[in-house]
C-alpha cells in the first residue's frame, strides 16, 4: 500500500504524464512492481493510463474522492463564519455552493434581512454555465467539470445565457484572471449575483461563496464594491482548507448563485 500511495504522490507532483520508465525511476521501484501497481490504481480510477504515449497521469477518481474529502471536513461549519460576515456586509443572501453530478447545489445559505430577496434554498441545485457560483467553479475548478457541461450543451435561460462554446470559454479565462464571476441576470431575469472560489491546497476551487440580491438592488456598480470583501473571505477560508496562504502558480490566476 505504502508503495502504491508512493506512486500516486510522484504522479502528483509532475506536471506532466510519467511514462512507465518515468514512474519506476522516480518512486526508485523495479519496473515490474511499478507496473503492476500503476495497472491496480488505473483499475480503480486513482490513475488514467494514456494508450497513445502509454503515460499515467492522474485519475479523475480523485476528483470525487476529494469532493467527499471536503464533505468530511464539514465545509458548511467551516464557512459558516464567513456566508455571516459576507452577508452581513452585503445585506443579501450568501450562498456555499459545491459541485454535484453536472450542477451547483447550495448546501449553506445565510438569508437576507431585506424585505425582497432571493428564494433559493439549501438543496437548490442551479447551473453552472450561467450562474456566478458555477462559472467560479468551471473556469478554476476540475477540468472534467468543464468538458461535461460543453458535452451536456449550453441551455439558454435568458436572453443573457451564454450559449456557444468557444464564447463561455473566452468568458472562464477572463474570471480565471480576474479571480471572481459575475452573473448579470444570466440565469433568471431581474436576478444579479458575484462569485468567488473557494480553493484546495492545490489551487483547484472545490466550492463557492456567493452573493444573489435583485438587479435593482445589486447593480453592476454595487457587485463590483463587494468583490473585495467577497475574495478576502474565500481566501481565508481556503487556507483553512491547506491553500497557501501567499500561493504561487496554480491553474487560475489570483443564476441565483
Amino acid at each position: 500500500m505504502e508503495k502504491a500511495l508512493q506512486l500516486l504522490a510522484v504522479v502528483a507532483e509532475e506536471s506532466e504524464p510519467l511514462s512507465l520508465v518515468a514512474l519506476s525511476r522516480a518512486a526508485n521501484l523495479d519496473k515490474t512492481t511499478t507496473h503492476r501497481l500503476a495497472t491496480s490504481l488505473t483499475r480503480f480510477g486513482l490513475l488514467r493510463f494514456d494508450p497513445t504515449d502509454r503515460s499515467y497521469s492522474l485519475g479523475m477518481r480523485l476528483v470525487e474522492l476529494g469532493q467527499r474529502a471536503i464533505g468530511q471536513l464539514s465545509l458548511p461549519n467551516l464557512a459558516r463564519p464567513f456566508l455571516e460576515q459576507v452577508a452581513e456586509l452585503s445585506k443579501e443572501v450568501a450562498n456555499l455552493g459545491i459541485y454535484d453530478d453536472g450542477k451547483v447545489v447550495f448546501v449553506d445559505q445565510v438569508q437576507s434581512p431585506q424585505p425582497v430577496m432571493i428564494r433559493a434554498r439549501v438543496g437548490t441545485r442551479v447551473p453552472l454555465h450561467c450562474t456566478s457560483s458555477g462559472k467560479v467553479l468551471l473556469a478554476m475548478g476540475a477540468e472534467a467539470w468543464l468538458q461535461r457541461a460543453l458535452d451536456e450543451g449550453l441551455d439558454p435561460y435568458t436572453p443573457n445565457t451564454i450559449v456557444a462554446p468557444d464564447e463561455l470559454k473566452e468568458h472562464l479565462g477572463r474570471i480565471q484572471r480576474l479571480g471572481y464571476a459575475i452573473d448579470d441576470e444570466e440565469h433568471r431575469l431581474g436576478i444579479r449575483c458575484v462569485a468567488a472560489p473557494i480553493r484546495d491546497h492545490s489551487g483547484l476551487a472545490v466550492a463557492s461563496v456567493s452573493i444573489a440580491g435583485p438587479a435593482f438592488r445589486l447593480s453592476r456598480e454595487r457587485l463590483g464594491a463587494l468583490v473585495g470583501p467577497l475574495q478576502e473571505a474565500c481566501l481565508e477560508l481556503s487556507v483553512k482548507l491547506g491553500y497557501p496562504s501567499e500561493p504561487t502558480a496554480h491553474r487560475a490566476a489570483s443564476g441565483g448563485g
